[in-house]
């Protein structure tokens, strides 16, 4: 049953997959806010939102007499995927949606500085 409900993970790879959509559709020439809209919203809310279903899908695993002791011991069953992934996609998502809203006057790839053509 764990393996089953673990399967949440594949819903970080809606993340790089609206990444593409938007890449390819910005490419195509299309005027493409929602999907970027969407894009920033996955990046900032799928990075929370996984690691704590499988903290809750482990977590309704564990019978209720070792659930207290895990308590006891200050959460031994806990997930964490706060890693430098996980920060370079909430960042990059909250800058999408700051462009997006006008908060940002660049897009965010320009934040970096522009490039001379030779």
């Amino acid at each position: 049953m764990l393996r089953w409900s673990l399967r949440i993970g594949y819903a970080l790879y809606l993340v790089p997959l609206f990444a593409l959509l938007l890449i390819a559709a910005k490419a195509w020439g299309l005027r493409a806010r929602a999907l970027a809209a969407v894009q920033g919203l996955s990046s900032v809310v799928l990075p929370v939102a996984v690691p704590l279903a499988f903290s809750a899908a482990i977590y309704a695993q564990i019978p209720p007499d070792a659930r207290k002791l895990a308590q006891n011991f200050g959460g031994l069953f806990e997930v964490s995927f706060t890693g430098p992934g996980f920060w370079v996609m909430v960042l990059a998502g909250a800058a999408q949606v700051l462009a997006l809203f006008g908060v940002l006057r660049k897009a965010p790839i320009q934040l970096f500085g522009a490039r001379n053509a030779a």
